[in-house]
């Protein structure tokens, strides 16, 4: 069992003529339940704390944790000061095998969907609200998070934002912290950062995000993994960019946001993250036009204000969920979903014979059958999902068959093949590009390693199915990208904890 942290909090009461001040020392013994799956996640379960000059929502549930411990808080007491918090290292997952899913289940809106959201602060004055996202870079840079637990609605306050340089520490936690740059270069024409971090799956340059800068007049100094952008202006161009980047093209719509005159970008990534990110620029007072074709065309504005957005769900943990229940599902719903952001991995499922009810919003499993082998190859949206591969991984083991798996985004995506066949599995992987899968093969619990977040997704998959019981080291990669997933699947009867 896990003691999941010691949290020392202050919380500050503002009244008429007085300012009161509680220190607590709270103790939250809570076995079986992640640590952390972001930042805000553990405001749920305890007081938030955190050294911030920002204030967090103080809601019922904080009230109440208070009151458990014998301390009854004014009720005009609605913020709470962060003062410090340190997590114990992340425990192991324990998954065991051979159960069966059923019911409904419902999930979150993260990453992709909502990472950009996160960094859009520095662009604007006033408070935007999308969702969650963890908050160190913005501590850095003075922008406050507001985050309403019962609605599930997160308000970022710009207004005391500061520009100065982010740590290199915490730049190497995130791929997506390089949004910081393109937001802050748009606001204030200088920008100093380190190269983003992110998992290890193959070289991941940001060489077309540099060339998107520099068409639009700025100059990039680069001192080994740390960059300094700056500009005394920008202006708007046509930018090529060599590849369909998602990153590429979200730093270039920041960066061109608030550029003189008229931006057109070609060859730009059309996900769905790429329609929505453009949706909430648009919300704001950016003036965007062909998120999701080719071609995105961007007249600059001086001036973007506050707005309200609703982040689309996440179509990578939907289709996480969707193979697992392909594979243990009796009658599992999956709700909140977009189908057609998808359909790439369900039209591959369908194939292998998969027996499913597509809806507007939500897919049903009818029941776990008899699949066969199936080819799929990676590419760019529309096409299959690369965050999809390593999670169909395990369906695959389970397909009459051979079933063949081309990777052609990243060159360090098989990582987890090797614990597969240690689990029971029969792949063999050609060039780090293709792996061929022989099914049927029994899967047996082992001691694994998640090597990275869709690599960490694809054991716990492989565990499930397992016989026995299967511990999943490092899985502080799959608690970034799952939003509560051992709270999620025990719901619908898997057998899963963080011990």
């Amino acid at each position: 069992r896990y003691l999941r942290t010691v949290i020392v909090t202050a919380a500050v009461y503002r009244g008429f003529n007085s300012e009161l001040s509680l220190l607590l020392l709270t103790f939250r013994h809570r076995a079986g339940v992640s640590p952390y799956t972001s930042s805000f996640d553990l405001a749920e379960t305890c007081v938030f704390a955190k050294q911030s000059p920002g204030p967090i929502l103080c809601g019922s549930f904080e009230h109440s944790l208070f009151r458990s411990y014998g301390v009854n808080l004014p009720s005009s007491l609605t913020t709470l000061l962060p003062l410090a918090l340190e997590f114990s290292s992340c425990p192991p997952v324990s998954v065991c095998g051979t159960g069966i899913c059923f019911y409904t289940q419902s999930f979150s809106r993260l990453q992709p969907s909502v990472l950009p959201y996160s960094n859009f602060g520095p662009l604007r004055p006033g408070q935007p609200t999308p969702g969650s996202h963890p908050f160190e870079v913005s501590l850095c840079l003075n922008y406050r998070w507001l985050r309403n637990i019962n609605r599930g609605v997160l308000t970022i306050d710009s207004s005391n934002i500061v520009n100065k340089e982010i740590p290199e520490e915490m730049s190497q936690k995130l791929r997506a912290s390089y949004y910081f740059m393109s937001s802050l270069l748009g606001k204030y024409k200088h920008v100093e950062m380190y190269f983003p971090g992110g998992c290890t799956i193959g070289e991941r340059p940001i060489d077309q995000t540099l060339k998107a800068y520099r068409a639009l007049g700025a100059v990039v100094i680069e001192e080994g993994n740390r960059y300094i952008v700056e500009a005394e202006e920008l202006k708007g161009a046509k930018i090529y960019l060599d590849m369909p980047s998602v990153g590429a093209t979200i730093n270039t719509m920041l960066a061109a946001v608030k550029a003189k005159g008229k931006t057109v970008i070609e060859n730009v990534a059309k996900e769905p993250e790429i329609v929505n990110v453009a949706t909430f620029l648009n919300n704001m007072g950016a003036k965007i036009k062909g998120a999701g074709t080719n071609v995105i065309t961007i007249t600059g504005v001086d001036y973007l204000h506050k707005s309200f957005h609703e982040v689309i769900p996440d179509r990578i943990e939907a289709g996480t969920y969707v193979i697992i229940g392909a594979l243990l599902g009796e009658n599992l719903t999956i709700k909140n979903l977009i189908p057609s952001h998808i359909e790439s991995l369900t039209s591959k499922l369908i194939e292998a014979g998969v027996e499913m009810n597509i809806s507007e919003d939500s897919i049903t499993i009818e029941k776990r059958g008899k699949y066969k082998a199936v080819s799929i190859k990676t590419l760019p949206y529309p096409g299959f999902p690369t965050d999809l591969q390593q999670p169909l991984i395990p369906f695959l083991t389970q397909c009459h068959g051979i079933s063949t798996v081309e990777e052609t985004i990243w060159e360090n995506r098989f990582q987890n093949v090797y614990d597969t066949n240690r689990m029971g599995a029969n792949i063999i992987v050609k060039d780090n590009r293709i792996a061929k899968i022989k099914g049927v093969t029994k899967l047996t619990g082992k001691n694994v390693t998640a090597t990275d977040l869709r690599g960490g997704a694809s054991m716990l998959i492989c565990g499930l199915i397992a016989e026995g019981i299967t511990t999943i080291d490092n899985v502080k990669y799959i608690l970034r990208g799952y939003d509560d997933i051992c709270g999620k699947l025990s719901k619908v009867g898997a057998k899963i904890e963080l011990i």
